[in-house]
């Protein structure tokens, strides 16, 4: 050190430290006299739901937590709620264990969205299980006695819902339906068969009609429709062949 100790007398003060640029600030220090960039503000906390508003929350069905238990939570957004029908299905749509146990409790009667209450399950040979989403569909080709529509009807029901026409029938073991559980399983009405005289308080001639064939096919048994042929097994004609003198 040439200067030696003198150095720090003729020295002069250390001017203050800038501060360095903002590492987005491709400027630098030339960006220094420009107005400062605003204050990020973080976003609000999301809401918590507790149990006690968890009722306002999903009334029309969805997810939510509770902080107190730590459970997820999920509300069927009404009859046929889509997520709880596509759970059922695939739980029951599986072989595995894992599985079983799934199907077992959310298609029990008192499960998630209670539809086992009125829908029924069958365990196929191979193991899986099979919800019974709809009706049974009859034979279109199989005329019976008689032919009944429900949705004619439904305009003259009253308060009392089914049992305008039907009477229940507190015998009846119709939840061995339910339980025995196979495809093969006979059904047990819990209404009493209908009499004539229930049907004929509305069908007489000058109300709902009296011919025979309203109610009833004229023809009885398996009476199969013939399909027309398809496009995919329709045979063009073939042209004959022409002759050594055709033109």
């Amino acid at each position: 050190d040439i200067l030696g100790d003198d150095i720090l007398a003729t020295t002069p003060a250390a001017a203050p430290a800038k501060k360095s640029a903002p590492q987005d600030d491709i400027l630098g220090d030339l960006g220094a006299d420009s107005a400062p960039a605003p204050e990020k503000k973080s976003p609000p906390a999301a809401p918590v739901v507790t149990v006690a508003d968890a009722e306002t929350w999903v009334a029309s069905g969805g997810w939510y937590r509770s902080d107190d238990t730590y459970t997820l939570y999920y509300r069927p957004g009404g009859h046929a709620d889509p997520f709880i029908k596509a759970w059922i299905d695939a739980a029951g749509s599986s072989t595995g264990s894992a599985s079983a146990i799934v199907f077992k409790t959310i298609a029990d009667p008192k499960g998630p969205g209670l539809c086992a209450k009125c829908h029924s399950s069958d365990t196929l040979p191979e193991g899986r299980h099979e919800m019974q989403w709809h009706p049974a569909r009859f034979d279109p080709h199989n005329h019976e006695a008689t032919k009944f529509n429900h949705s004619a009807h439904f305009s003259l029901l009253d308060q009392r819902g089914c049992q305008t026409c039907h009477v229940i029938a507190p015998q009846a073991d119709y939840a061995a339906s339910y339980a025995d559980g196979t495809p093969a399983g006979i059904y047990h009405s819990n209404f009493r068969a209908l009499s004539k005289d229930t049907c004929a308080a509305c069908h007489q001639n000058k109300i709902a009609g009296d011919s025979c064939q309203l109610c009833h096919n004229y023809h009885q048994g398996v009476f199969a429709t013939d399909k027309l042929p398809t496009a995919s097994t329709h045979v063009e004609p073939v042209a004959p062949a022409k002759s050594a003198d055709s033109p």
